[in-house]
């Protein structure tokens, strides 16, 4: 592992949308390829701010896991680039969105959500309750004990007592 000082002398590589092109190889692996000849296969991608700028600042990664560089904005990119990139996105990023609370129990001082998702009727336990936390006013994320995320947009949208139990447990 480098060591603290060499860490904090790497550079940002900022990307160029016009320069990029991104494509599925033949097993279905994403590729990008950068003007001026090198390409990239089964690249990853991740957004540097996932809630804040969902379409802004994303990091892309070679197959070992080291960094390639950063697109400030997928606007950038030409229309099929684009959707290949939201595509690969929303898979890495696909969040279930909660419709209704049901109920909210304790197993042993452990908050159990029974809820009503955009996927159907689930139940997780939360490791602890500062696992479900409002990141905006209303927009309430939950994080479960095996690490998995839920999303409420606007908790003040839900019918009344599901807002009522969020109110009481968060």
């Amino acid at each position: 592992m480098k060591n603290r000082e060499s860490l904090l002398n790497e550079e940002l590589t900022m990307l160029k949308g016009e320069g990029l092109h991104i494509s599925k190889s033949q097993d279905g692996n994403l590729q990008l390829e950068i003007k001026g000849g090198k390409i990239y296969d089964n690249i990853g991608v991740k957004r540097a701010f996932p809630y804040s700028y969902k379409d802004k600042y994303i990091l892309f990664k070679d197959k070992e896991g080291r960094e390639i560089g950063i697109l400030e904005d997928m606007a950038e990119l030409e229309e099929e680039s684009r959707r290949l990139l939201q595509e690969e996105l929303e898979k890495v990023y696909y969040i279930p969105y909660i419709r209704k609370v049901i109920n909210i129990d304790y197993r042993m001082r452990t908050p159990v959500w029974t809820v009503e998702t955009d996927r159907g009727v689930i139940t997780f336990e939360l490791a602890r309750r500062s696992d479900a936390k409002f990141i905006r006013q209303n927009h309430l994320v939950i994080k479960d004990s095996a690490g998995a995320k839920y999303e409420i947009l606007d908790y003040t949208r839900l019918d009344v007592r599901s807002q009522e139990l969020i109110e009481r447990e968060v």
